[in-house]
């Protein structure tokens, strides 16, 4: 997953000055800052550098424990990695930025829907006077703005409306 420095830093649980020494020891940067572009990361290439490098100094210390233990971490990381990323070819994952566009998508709909209401239920319930109808009508007028903010997520998302789910 490609992240910038400050998406890295955090992700790794360290202060972004960190992160630059590390780039200074070795750490792969996959595209450098300059000329207003951002550094960008491999998170699971600075990942596998951080583990070896862990394991590197372990080896040096000959602490077999914590050679032990940054192997164990490494194929848990490495494992972790693998899984997203099927996760991800299988249509598992869903990238932020689509669940945003969707839910806007969604949140445009009910307000557009919910904006008409009140014109819409002036005309149809001018001199009503029966309760029931007026709630009738306004938990239908309601129920169809639901409807079209799931049916435009939906449709954002690529998944099937509700007619085709029985919603």
């Amino acid at each position: 997953m490609k992240l910038n420095r400050t998406e890295m830093a955090d992700f790794l649980a360290v202060a972004p000055t960190t992160l630059d020494a590390w780039t200074r020891q070795g750490c792969p940067v996959e595209s450098r800052p300059g000329q207003g572009k951002a550094a960008e990361f491999d998170s699971g290439a600075v990942t596998r550098w951080w583990i070896a490098s862990q394991v590197e100094k372990a080896t040096k210390r000959g602490d077999a424990d914590a050679i032990d233990a940054h192997r164990s971490r490494k194929l848990s990381a490495e494992a972790d990695l693998r899984e997203l990323e099927l996760a991800k070819l299988q249509g598992e994952l869903i990238h932020l930025d689509d669940v945003e566009r969707a839910f806007t998508q969604y949140s445009v709909a009910v307000r557009g829907a919910a904006m008409a209401l009140p014109d819409r239920a002036a005309l149809r319930l001018a001199g009503e006077t029966d309760t029931g109808v007026i709630r009738k009508y306004l938990r239908d007028e309601l129920t169809g703005a639901l409807r079209e903010g799931y049916d435009a997520y939906h449709a954002a998302m690529d998944l099937p409306a509700a007619e085709e789910v029985g919603a």
